[in-house]
């Protein structure tokens, strides 16, 4: 699934500062302003699909800008994002409604400009914890190519199992760009009484104006589709992590070989559990030993074997939670569905661990 979640647009005005503050606390009473400079007000709203409105002194007019969200003008959650050109078209027209009843102007939709867009990737998942692998070789990929002093990474608590478990990051890649990769079904269920079940991954791409004008050529609002988003996104941005995310993996994978040459039977439990933060899944490790192997088939099944058993001890003792096993097909869905690559992702004793961008 993907689409747009939230976003902001901003439209020249001509009532002054003094005319749509009163205006603005008349159409919406329970509003709570903010006085950010002698230039700039912002207002919250937080009725229906409207979040926030902000308005900005200029020298010959004042700038009208309106945060709201796509999704909950249909709806009081944004589980289910924006994906339909029609019924998207219908919202940004209400805005506009809203915005000229407030500034008593006629405007055109056609002078609307983005401040901002989250265009949003989701997928089902069973459990969110069995991505943690996933999420982790992910995260790791963004900070050894990307310079962010802000990045953030999201953990919480089960008493029950009594361990922490990965809900997810925030990274900005560069200035325009923010990633927010996290579970849908713990932010959901955290504010609202009718519970998700099951887990929902979520990445949203937060692109500012600058940024929107440079891969769309444009930050009007009815000059961009949803189906232009996606093409440009997928095809520049998430290309770009998708290539970083399996280097990524590739790197790990040379280091476990590297640290698996030559081992000693004894050694085996303790190079795995020293490189678990290395090990993407089971039938990687099976690969390389099987790969390096000088001994016999016999004694190449009793290794494989016991690395099965340390990594199933491994997860049952982890925390964060994660999950060593079925992570190739995982990964598989969550480059195709998150990052939006065609791809098909394999790791055997014949082809070893295959990344390959399937043609369209």
């Amino acid at each position: 699934m993907y689409g747009l979640d939230r976003a902001s647009i901003s439209i020249a005005v001509a009532m002054h500062m003094f005319d749509l503050s009163g205006n603005i606390l008349k159409h919406y009473p329970k509003a709570t302003s903010n006085t950010i400079s002698s230039k700039t007000m912002s207002f919250d709203i937080n009725y229906k699909n409207i979040n926030k409105i902000k308005i900005v002194e200029k020298r010959e007019y004042r700038i009208f800008q309106i945060d709201f969200s796509y999704p909950r003008k249909y709806s009081d959650n944004n589980i289910i994002v924006e994906n339909d050109e029609e019924s998207r078209r219908k919202t940004e027209k209400e805005i506009l409604e809203v915005i000229q009843k407030i500034t008593e102007e006629k405007l055109k939709l056609e002078r609307m400009v983005y401040d901002y867009f989250e265009f949003t990737t989701q997928q089902e998942v069973g459990s969110f914890f069995h991505y943690y692998n996933i999420i982790n070789f992910f995260y790791r990929a963004l900070v050894r190519n990307f310079k962010d002093l802000d990045k953030t990474q999201y953990y919480n608590y089960t008493e029950k199992e009594d361990r922490f478990y990965t809900t997810g990051f925030i990274f900005k890649p560069f200035k325009g760009w923010k990633i927010r990769l996290y579970g849908k079904n713990f932010e959901h269920n955290k504010y609202h009484e009718d519970k998700i079940f099951g887990g929902l991954i979520r990445m949203e791409h937060v692109l500012t104006r600058r940024l929107i004008k440079k891969l769309f050529n444009t930050c009007h609002v009815t000059d961009i589709q949803i189906e232009e988003m996606k093409k440009q996104i997928s095809s520049i941005l998430c290309k770009q992590i998708f290539k970083i995310l399996v280097e990524e993996i590739y790197r790990s994978n040379e280091k476990l070989e590297k640290a698996l040459q030559n081992f000693k039977s004894n050694d085996l439990e303790s190079i795995i559990r020293d490189y678990a933060e290395w090990i993407l899944d089971n039938s990687i490790v099976d690969d390389i030993v099987t790969k390096i192997n000088t001994k016999s088939y016999r004694q190449l099944q009793r290794y494989r074997k016991k690395i099965r058993i340390i990594l199933e001890l491994a997860q049952s003792r982890a925390s964060p939670k994660r999950n060593y096993f079925g992570n190739i097909e995982r990964l598989e869905k969550f480059i195709n569905e998150i990052l939006l690559q065609s791809c098909k992702v394999e790791c055997n004793n014949i082809k070893h661990f295959t990344c390959k961008i399937l043609s369209k």
